[in-house]
């Protein structure tokens, strides 16, 4: 998800421990973890379970000076008792046009035009919680669970925040308190949740080949979460945790990193993923190098060696200009990349193609208006519409360019096609190629072992499906069905300690074979055929193959 959508469409996804009681006045409880010694903050939520948090736990050395555009490494041993109530979150950035249409959903007249310009006036004050020096995770776990230690085996979910690979943080839409609630609902140890911070923007992105020449590492965030998630699995027993039942959950470039994982070379280091609406882009060489030299144009430096010794707020502003100013419209220029060592083609062809790891099982879907906060409002001809598909697929050949045009997206507007007006048309465009067909092709990848869904509750736009997710009752003013937050949440908890979503507590879900998801809605929760074009989108695979 990205920026304050959060705020500005939803109300509320910013849900905090606050709803619960905590008390620190009493001796901490500790866990050693050998470099580290860290204390929780514990705490009793209204319906009476004790849980401790342990927060801001360091998993990785600072990634600055030598080590910054460089692997995760281990962490030195740390002295005394870490309280972890000193919050951090990775330098940020914000596309402009993902604020521009977030006022225009709102119903605020359009600003700007389809080419950003976004300057260092519009840069807001950097968040005081800024650090590059910021790997660090929580951990949230029952107490009952974490007295038993390694022998409660409870199911670990794993959270891996989105934002377009260039904004978010661990904690920017909830505790995970509400998850571990819903699944201690009917006894046992519940889970253990976990959610991590990874590199962002140019930062845990940055590639092309001279960044690769000099010593650069592409894909940092990516092999930050694989740190974490190696970490997790190390020390997760000593919270009560199974490292054996390992389940990661991210929405947006959270999930489309875990496509990542799942094909990558080292295979997924997890046993278990929900991708909620997957988000990925491809980003060519040519733009790779681009921002590279645009970095070193920027601070005023010729190679990685001198770039690694830029100071951090003057790197900052820079990694906010280059999010800030992300084209075309929908995309951004930081993610993840066909590196030749991680990652050795594009995600969707190594699933088409059979390259992944197929030992995990999969819970995957969308919402029902996906692509609205990605569409391109400016677009009011076939002559801008064909400009943009241009912009968004500079390598494929004409001809398939051509074809995604006038036979995959055709200037029909009779409903025919799935939409009724050129906004319809690019929605659609858009939807589908960043998200929507992501969700398709891992559901054919699995298909003996994945669920997916549709959320359809109104107004069903990008990331609304947070707010269920991380849902924490009691709240005042929340824009939620709390017996829909319920339901999805034990399918979600389900999941991560079965491998399965279904119980006797919520409505049977079948698998995802034959186009069949299960609809969440506000009034009934029910298997219906999905609302994204099966069809279409393995047309899309083979037109943006042929470059």
């Amino acid at each position: 998800m990205f920026l304050s959508l959060h705020h500005l469409v939803l109300t509320i996804l910013a849900v905090s421990l606050v709803n619960a009681v905590t008390n620190s006045d009493f001796a901490p409880v500790t866990v050693d973890l050998g470099y580290i010694v860290q204390s929780a903050t514990t705490g009793v939520t209204s319906n009476g379970m004790s849980f401790l948090n342990f927060s801001n736990i360091r998993y990785a050395a600072a990634p600055t000076g030598h080590a910054r555009f460089a692997p995760p490494s281990s962490p030195a041993p740390t002295p005394g008792i870490q309280n972890g109530q000193t919050a951090v979150i990775c330098p940020q950035a914000s596309a402009e046009w993902i604020n521009v249409d977030a006022e225009f959903l709102s119903g605020l007249p359009l600003t700007g035009g389809p080419v950003p310009n976004y300057t260092e006036a519009d840069i807001p004050p950097t968040d005081p919680r800024t650090s590059e020096d910021c790997l660090f995770l929580d951990v949230l776990v029952p107490t009952e669970t974490f007295q038993k230690g390694a022998k409660a085996k409870a199911a670990v979910l794993v959270w891996i925040h989105g934002g377009g690979y260039i904004q978010g943080h661990k904690s920017e839409v909830g505790s995970g308190l509400g998850l571990v609630t819903t699944s201690k609902a009917n006894g046992g140890p519940g889970i253990v949740y976990v959610a991590i911070n990874y590199r962002l923007g140019l930062f845990g992105w940055l590639a092309g080949s001279s960044f690769a020449k000099q010593g650069g590492t592409s894909n940092a965030g990516l092999l930050d979460q694989r740190f974490a998630l190696h970490w997790v699995k190390k020390y997760i027993s000593l919270f009560g945790g199974d490292p054996n039942r390992i389940t990661v959950l991210g929405e947006s470039a959270g999930a489309g990193a875990i496509t990542a994982h799942i094909v990558s070379s080292g295979g997924a280091p997890f046993d278990r993923a929900i991708a909620q609406s997957p988000y990925l882009t491809d980003i060519n060489a040519g733009t790779q190098e681009d921002i590279y030299q645009t970095v070193l144009n920027s601070t005023g430096t010729k190679s990685l060696s001198t770039l690694r010794g830029v100071s951090s707020t003057a790197l900052q502003k820079v990694n906010a200009l280059i999010g800030g100013n992300s084209y075309p419209w929908g995309v951004t220029e930081l993610g993840p990349v066909v590196d030749g060592v991680l990652i050795s083609d594009k995600p969707r062809v190594l699933l088409s193609k059979g390259r992944y790891d197929t030992s995990i099982s999969l819970l995957t879907g969308h919402t029902a208006a996906d692509g609205l906060l990605f569409t391109d409002p400016f677009i009011a001809t076939s002559n801008n519409y064909t400009d943009y598909l241009h912009a968004l697929f500079p390598d494929i050949k004409n001809a398939s360019l051509s074809y995604i045009n006038n036979t995959l997206y055709p200037a029909i507007y009779d409903g025919s096609q799935g939409y009724t007006s050129q906004y319809g048309r690019t929605n659609a465009t858009i939807g589908e190629y960043v998200i929507l067909c992501n969700t398709v092709f891992l559901q054919h990848a699995f298909p003996d072992k994945s669920w997916g869904y549709n959320y359809v509750v109104p107004p069903g736009i990008h990331g609304s499906d947070l707010t269920p997710t991380f849902y924490d009752e009691p709240q005042q003013n929340v824009p939620v069905n709390a017996t829909l937050a319920t339901i999805m949440q034990t399918y979600f908890t389900n999941f991560a300690k079965t491998g399965n979503p279904n119980s006797t507590e919520v409505p049977n879900w079948p698998l995802a074979k034959k186009g069949v998801v299960q609809n969440l809605g506000n009034d009934t929760v029910v298997p219906a055929g999905d609302t994204v074009s099966d069809a279409r989108c393995k047309l899309l695979l083979r037109a943006l193959s042929d470059v």
